[in-house]
């Protein structure tokens, strides 16, 4: 398998993992499936975030806490297609931002040499801080601008770009990228159409 080729699920979506922490934010911005409509509620984002380390097990979520989590992950879902438009401005980031004051972080030295930024609280304040170290270090590390969310208005499944030239557009072409062609020929087609 080449660079540019993609590994695939069940949904067409891409399965290949985003390098070290930032596959963690990468399937947390997966958990609300678009074309299906489907979320998680509240007993199921508990588990999920309990599942990889970010809630304590057994620590339930309200309904609050998860529209809470849900704001965060579509806000910085925005981002990534905002970041990658290069606009700035946005609800999204003042959202991020708010976010961010609620879900406070310190650095921890885990050597003389390794560092990285923790939660200050648990719950769901402290799994999104969790979420926005990892952003946050993605953005320093220069890997943040290789997760991008599919172009196909219908998916906006989170992808890491393995590509050499970081030029994907969908999770899959061999599903979105297909399904976007088709659709453009149709449109095409039908305009010439008389």
């Amino acid at each position: 398998m080449t660079e540019a080729q993609t590994e695939t699920g069940a949904e067409g979506h891409s399965t290949r993992a985003a390098p070290g922490d930032l596959e963690l934010l990468r399937a947390f911005l997966n958990t609300y499936e678009l074309e299906e409509e489907r979320d998680l509620g509240p007993g199921e984002m508990a588990a999920w975030l309990s599942a990889r380390g970010l809630l304590e097990p057994g620590e339930a979520l309200s309904e609050t806490d998860r529209r809470r989590a849900v704001a965060f992950r579509e806000a910085l879902r925005d981002v990534l297609e905002i970041e990658h438009q290069h606009e700035r401005e946005s609800a999204a980031l003042r959202l991020l931002n708010a976010t961010a004051k609620d879900a406070p972080l310190t650095v921890r030295f885990e050597s003389t040499d390794a560092a990285s930024l923790v939660p200050l609280s648990g719950g769901v304040e402290g799994a999104v801080a969790r979420m926005l170290g990892i952003a946050f270090a993605s953005i320093e590390q220069g890997t943040w601008s290789r997760l991008k969310t599919c172009k196909r208005d219908s998916c906006r499944w989170v992808f890491f770009d393995h590509s050499r030239n970081r030029s994907s557009n969908w999770c899959s072409m061999e599903v979105c990228g297909n399904r976007t062609k088709v659709e453009r020929f149709r449109d095409r087609k039908a305009a010439a159409t008389p």
